[in-house]
Formats: structure tokens, sequence, C-alpha cells
């Protein structure tokens, strides 16, 4: 695979990867993602916010936790965390015009999200992944 065929099919198989993973939207979910310690049954809870303000959470086993960081630095390179910086005084200001998702769909820097009811995932695509 060259690394645009790479990067275009990463989203659609994180998303299978998740669904199969925890029973929550991630449509419209944003990163940073927020980890909460282990817990005694090895597992940890992952919250996060939507692009309108509300909250979601899931849980995993923690030896998941390297899946969710790599997805994370992925959507991290896609569109990037707005960066605060100072306007002298006047306030801070983001120079970020996309929401950092953390499924982004789209060129990088023009991310969207799929539409409601849809999924990211075509049958060709699972059938590629052997499903």
């Amino acid at each position: 695979l060259n690394k645009r065929t790479a990067t275009k099919r990463s989203t659609p198989i994180a998303y299978a990867v998740f669904s199969c993973m925890a029973d929550v939207s991630l449509r419209n979910a944003l990163i940073p993602l927020h980890y909460a310690e282990k817990d005694a049954n090895g597992e940890i809870t992952v919250s996060f916010k939507y692009v309108d303000g509300s909250e979601g959470e899931f849980t995993v086993t923690a030896k998941h936790l390297p899946f969710l960081q790599l997805v994370e630095r992925h959507a991290a390179t896609r569109n990037p965390l707005p960066k605060e910086r100072s306007l002298g005084g006047i306030g801070r200001r983001s120079n970020a015009t996309k929401p950092p998702f953390l499924l982004p769909l789209g060129t990088k820097s023009m991310t969207y999200q799929w539409q409601e009811g849809e999924v990211p995932i075509s049958a060709s695509m699972l059938s590629y992944c052997g499903i």
C-alpha cells in the first residue's frame, strides 16, 4: 500500500475496530481522548467530547490503550488540535478551522464526518479486511 491509500483506509478500519470495542456513537467525537487509570478488572474508561459539547465514554481492556493512542495520534495529523496563541493581552485565539475529529474523513485540514444513519466503512472495505 502506498501512503495515500493507507491514510484513506485508516479511518474506516479504525471505525470497524471501535465498533467492536465500544457500544457508543463516535460520529462527531473529538480528540483529545481522556483515559482513566486501569481498574481492578484491567479496564480503562475513555471519555471524550462531541462537537455539540456533550460528553461520551466507553470502557475497554487496558491492553487496547496503545491502539487508542495510535488512532488519536493519526487523527491529530489529519486535523490538529487547536493551538492557543496570545494576542498581545487581548485574549486567546485558535488557529484551527475544523473540529479535531477522532475519526476524520476527507483531506488533511479539511476533515468532515459521515452523515447520520451512515457508517464510514463499505462492504468492499470489510471484504478487503477479510470480514
